[in-house]
């Protein structure tokens, strides 16, 4: 996947290698049409890709694995953002669905763990990953989480409304 760009929208993903470009719209039973809100390629290649309501797809150039809350224990799939830990571990930013709370699901490549962060109406709008710290950018404010003391620090603020993302 080096040298390609993948794109996200709201009626599947694209991939462009510099000439070409390639269009993806996955369905399944799951998947009836694949809003695509966030992406992130892992080590191994493996395109991993956030939608705005049917949870996470696994894409490894060739076939797609499906990731549904319900299946997998994470807590919703309203999936915000994607990022991937200096250990490997994926986190995953997720959106209140209906009466399901949001927060942080970290994949280790075999199960999900979670966090709530705030309030119940507290949405995970980015994560930025520095070191051994993930900074997460919520609805109610700035948050960080230290692995090594497993300690977070909630700043109850403003300081993130409207902020997708962080660089």
């Amino acid at each position: 996947f080096e040298g390609i760009a993948w794109i996200g929208t709201n009626n599947g993903f694209a991939k462009f290698d510099g000439n070409n470009w390639q269009q993806f719209n996955y369905t399944s039973p799951q998947f009836t049409y694949l809003w695509v809100t966030s992406l992130k390629v892992d080590d191994s290649n493996n395109l991993w890709i956030g939608s705005n309501n049917f949870g996470i797809l696994k894409f490894n150039g060739t076939t797609f694995s499906e990731y549904i809350s319900s299946d997998h224990n994470f807590l919703t799939n309203r999936i915000s953002s994607i990022e991937i830990d200096n250990t490997g571990k994926l986190w995953f930013g997720q959106l209140l669905n209906s009466n399901i709370r949001g927060g942080v699901s970290i994949y280790n490549g075999s199960s999900f763990s979670n966090i709530y962060l705030g309030t119940i109406n507290n949405k995970i709008n980015s994560i930025y990953i520095s070191g051994n710290n993930k900074w997460l950018c919520t609805t109610e404010g700035l948050s960080k989480y230290d692995v090594n003391n497993s300690s977070i620090f909630f700043s109850v603020s403003k300081i993130c409304f409207g902020l997708t993302g962080f660089i």
